[in-house]
């Protein structure tokens, strides 16, 4: 709701142009001080009024932070060679210019934020603003007095006289550079013109040259008007111009201080006269903006709350008994009327309740303080398409206060009926995939076992037949039949054992007690020509005491398709080890070969269905691409894990690790 003050904005300008406003200041304080100076000429008198220390500290607060120190180192500079300008002793003009520098640092500290930006908005601002100006100028006047008295002036009379003048101008005018700006408009600019012409009348009337009468309050009114009905900084303004106006007429024999008789000089009364004036309007306006802004904050939430009322789904409607049976609309949206159609009516311009309505008899059968949550529709009960809350309360004159919030049910139901008519989609969806899973199932089921009794028929012939011919010739070509039949009959059983183990529901039923020695003896007896054929030998010490409680089938095919895995891959007179040990609750089982290892990009995939090496195929290496995904499956039904060891140097080592006591969750 505000804009940044004249010095926030000095400080966010390009370096060039606050440069250009310092400096301006800065000449300015050096104009003053020679101004003033001259008016009060001497060795080392002392100016009643200092308007150079306002400029001075307006120049530091338009500068940034690093740049203070050489503004402060500016100030006393130009306020050294004004006093001396005015023939003023060097060292009373020198200590003259520090103190002027230490005061503007000083308050500038005080009244400058964390960040370094100077604030005046709010009442306590003004409070801030006002001590840091009793501090700055008390110290500064020490300073000053030092200077005066080594000069020859008394010290008490040269501090009084030199905090006065700079903590009154400092109050009238340093305001103007930081007061911030509101975005909106207070007043309109006849309005302005006419208090600041109001304000120069009472000026006039009460200070004119040559009129003693008593009529010093007459501007006061005025200024309290201004603040009250003009922007902060607009008050400050017209302050300052009073305060001009009011030491002008005075210096001229106009109004009651010209004729003072007292302990104060005819320049002090009006000081302290401007000072009262300042402080004044600045607390009544740094309140009042305080509260246009929260106004303005407060309409602007209000507006966006009553355009959520207008335009939200929801209806509501506050009502009101003005007399008994008439409920009348002291607030209701659009909506309210077309959510519950019938139930209101326009009389006169004013929504009313009609007494015909279902919600007329409602309310007028609910208790005072009764809270009751209806739902209803056009059509039929059971599927209500609106629900209105109703709170019934009481006025301090007793008439019957009703709220009425009213929900729209119609997109619920919609949805509602959608996502459930979505699920039926996806049921039938997932009833047909997996009718289609079970057909695929049983085709496959049933072409293997038929193409097992062929090739079963092949292998005993063929075995019959090299038996029975000692031709050499013929042995060879018998070994050819009966190695690619057991290679045939191998794949056959691998995509038979997929198919039962997607149609498999009682595998709890197959598992026993295996001895895990037991059934690696029979995996090396069972592949023994492969091994014999590439001279492999093969380690399995393996402790008798370990133990599976799993089905003895599927862990023998586990070792089966890991050995023959081993085996492709290991070169003649190479070694396979297997090895099984107890960790804690689970059996280790490991299958080491010294082929060429797996490549990394292949890690990843070695246990996807049908996946072959690249590496593989190059090489004729026989395979389906069936062996370690088959196992992977086998092993999890048992509640294990299958990994690929990757911390070997050379070869393979499949690592299995199965539960010795299945899992409750697997079974």
């Amino acid at each position: 709701m505000s804009n940044t003050s004249m010095a926030a904005r000095s400080q966010a300008a390009p370096a060039r142009l606050r440069l250009l406003l310092v400096a301006g200041l800065l000449v300015l304080t050096g104009i003053s001080a020679l101004a003033m100076a001259l008016r009060n000429p001497g060795e080392a008198d002392i100016a009643r009024w200092w308007p150079a220390s306002a400029t001075a500290l307006a120049a530091a607060l338009f500068a940034r932070k690093r740049e203070v120190w050489y503004v402060l180192a500016a100030i006393v500079v130009v306020t050294a060679l004004g006093s001396l300008g005015a023939g003023r002793l060097w060292q009373f003009s020198l200590i003259g210019g520090v103190g002027s520098a230490i005061e503007a640092w000083l308050i500038a500290a005080i009244i400058s934020g964390s960040d370094g930006k100077t604030t005046l908005k709010s009442v306590t601002d003004v409070g801030r603003f006002l001590i840091a100006n009793v501090a700055g100028t008390v110290v500064g006047a020490v300073i000053v007095a030092g200077g005066a008295q080594i000069s020859g002036l008394d010290f008490a009379e040269t501090f009084v006289l030199v905090a006065a003048s700079h903590g009154v101008s400092i109050v009238i005018l340093v305001p103007i550079f930081i007061i911030n700006r509101v975005r909106f408009r207070v007043s309109t600019r006849p309005q302005t013109v006419a208090v600041s012409l109001a304000l120069a009348a009472a000026v006039v009337a009460a200070f004119f040259p040559g009129s003693p009468a008593p009529l010093t309050f007459l501007p006061v009114p005025i200024l309290v008007w201004a603040a009250l009905s003009q922007s902060m900084l607009t008050a400050a303004i017209q302050v300052a111009f009073v305060a001009a106006g009011v030491s002008t007429l005075t210096l001229l024999g106009g109004g009651a201080f010209a004729y003072f008789v007292g302990p104060f000089s005819v320049v002090a009364i009006p000081q302290l006269y401007a000072f009262t004036l300042a402080v004044l309007t600045l607390v009544i306006g740094a309140a009042t903006q305080e509260r246009r802004v929260g106004d303005r904050r407060a309409q602007a939430l209000l507006a966006l709350v009553q355009d959520a009322f207008e335009r939200g789904p929801d209806g509501f409607a506050l009502l009101e008994e003005r007399e008994e049976g008439i409920y009348q609309a002291v607030d209701i949206n659009a909506v309210a009327p077309t959510l519950l159609p019938g139930t209101f009516e326009d009389v006169e311009g004013k929504w009313q309740l009609r007494r015909s309505s279902r919600l007329f008899d409602v309310v007028s059968e609910m208790p005072l303080g009764a809270t009751r949550i209806l739902e209803w529709g056009s059509g039929s009960e059971t599927s209500p398409t609106t629900r209105v809350t109703l709170l019934i309360g009481s006025e301090e004159n007793d008439g019957r206060m009703v709220v009425a919030s009213i929900k729209d049910l119609a997109p619920l139901r919609e949805a509602e009926e959608r996502l459930q008519l979505q699920i039926e989609r996806e049921r039938a969806t997932i009833d047909a995939l997996r009718r289609l899973n079970q057909q695929k199932n049983d085709f496959v089921a049933s072409v293997s076992h038929e193409l097992r009794t062929p090739i079963t028929s092949i292998l005993g012939y063929a075995e019959e037949m090299r038996d029975d011919d000692s031709d050499d010739k013929s042995a060879e070509y018998l070994e050819v039949i009966q190695r690619n039949a057991l290679r045939l009959l191998g794949v056959v059983n691998d995509v038979l054992l997929v198919a039962q183990r997607n149609s498999d529901t009682d595998a709890e039923a197959r598992r026993n007690d295996v001895v895990v020695v037991d059934a690696v003896g029979k995996c090396i007896s069972d592949l023994g020509h492969q091994i014999r054929s590439k001279r492999i030998h093969v380690d399995a010490a393996i402790d008798r005491s370990i133990r599976l409680h799993v089905s003895e089938s599927d862990f023998e095919r586990v070792l089966s398709n890991l050995m023959t895995n081993a085996i492709k891959f290991s070169p003649s007179e190479g070694k396979i080890t297997l090895s099984a040990i107890v960790d804690g609750a689970v059996v280790v089982i490991g299958v080491e070969d010294e082929g060429p290892g797996i490549s990394v990009e292949d890690r990843d995939r070695i246990f996807d269905p049908f996946y072959r090496s690249p590496q593989a195929t190059r090489d004729g290496v026989p395979g389906t691409g069936l062996g370690l995904p088959i196992a992977r499956e086998l092993v999890q039904s048992m509640g294990g894990t299958i990994s690929l060891r990757a911390d070997l140097s050379a070869g393979t080592c499949i690592e299995v690790r199965i539960p010795r006591v299945m899992p409750a969750a697997t079974r």
